[in-house]
């Protein structure tokens, strides 16, 4: 037997059987004997007909018109709603974008339209990402107290900026009869954008790309002078801020080849005191860290021109350069 193949009708066969049979003048074996179709198909077409003279006559297909005119409109609806939100935003995204610091309580007083009727302020709120209630916020005035506060850490600060919160409550406590806490003061110094000024760590960290040179004293035993000298920076703390003082010494003798002081962490003055203790001799090593002071390129060519020979690496914690006479005897 060959493969069975499915029959396909065509609509107004099907419908010349059913109705046909919906006649009832013939039986459904007689029908399916002359239309040659399965008993059952013109039973299933019959009933389909029937069914459908039914709802001829019936509301539901307007009842579905209605509800798909609703549903279209209600997409309508929500599309211009869309673009007006959209439009709304477009608006204030330039300055917010720019202004990543604002608080929410200074979003809704700068970029919220309370008398608007298109879009409600819960809305607003969500579009532009803060509370609703930050909308409704009223800023409490600052209190009398606080101010004659805020003016005498003001004018502490003025006077003397190295003072933190601990020490700037100690000041207000003693200016004002009356204890004055530590966090209290910093809260009120931070409002203002005041704070201490003093040497932070990493002060000197480089951020620029430069040559990095090993760590060659590991297990060396320094045995005569001259055979490592090394430079550090530090800070002294005077009554109205801070100097800066660089030394090179001669780690054999322990003896201070040159120093210099400074107010400020610019490179000259150790480039100065370099230059100054060179003047004396010329180390085998010079033993330093990667401060920017230390790595500016001329400074390394201060070393350079006293032929002076380096030894390169990628991984490093200091620079060390050598002499050309340490390598005079190998």
């Amino acid at each position: 037997m060959g493969p069975n193949i499915r029959k396909v009708f065509a609509p107004a066969f099907k419908a010349k059987v059913a109705l046909e049979a919906a006649k009832g003048a013939e039986t459904t074996g007689q029908l399916a004997s002359r239309f040659s179709v399965h008993p059952t198909q013109i039973g299933v077409w019959k009933k389909k007909l029937l069914e459908g003279l039914e709802r001829i006559f019936s509301d539901k297909d307007k009842i579905d018109k209605e509800k798909d005119r609703a549903f279209v409109d209600e997409l309508y609806k929500q599309i211009g709603k869309q673009k007006i939100e959209i439009e709304w935003l477009k608006k204030r995204w330039d300055c917010l974008s720019n202004r990543a610091a604002l608080t929410p309580h200074q979003i809704a007083d700068t970029y919220l339209n309370k008398l608007s009727r298109q879009i409600p302020i819960y809305r607003q709120c969500e579009l532009l990402g803060i509370s609703k209630s930050s909308s409704y916020y009223d800023p409490t005035p600052v209190s009398p107290e606080d101010m004659d506060l805020m003016r005498r850490i003001d004018k502490i600060h003025t006077d003397l900026p190295s003072y933190g919160a601990r020490t700037m409550a100690a000041a207000l406590t003693g200016e004002v009869g009356y204890r004055v806490g530590r966090k209290r003061t910093g809260s009120l110094m931070e409002q203002m954008g005041i704070e201490a000024i003093y040497p932070k760590p990493r002060l000197s960290f480089n951020g620029k790309p430069h040559p990095v040179f090993p760590y060659l004293l590991k297990d060396v035993l320094i045995v005569k002078p001259n055979q490592v000298w090394s430079s550090d920076i530090t800070y002294i703390r005077m009554k109205y801020g801070f100097l800066y003082l660089v030394v090179f010494m001669d780690w054999f003798a322990r003896y201070i080849l040159s120093w210099k002081l400074s107010d400020s962490l610019r490179s000259d003055f150790c480039l100065e005191a370099a230059r100054q203790a060179l003047m004396i001799d010329i180390p085998g090593i010079i033993n330093v860290d990667q401060g920017v002071q230390f790595t500016d390129e001329e400074m390394i060519a201060i070393w350079r021109n006293h032929r002076c020979k380096s030894a390169w690496i990628t991984k490093a914690v200091v620079l060390t350069i050598y002499s050309p006479r340490d390598f005079g005897d190998r």
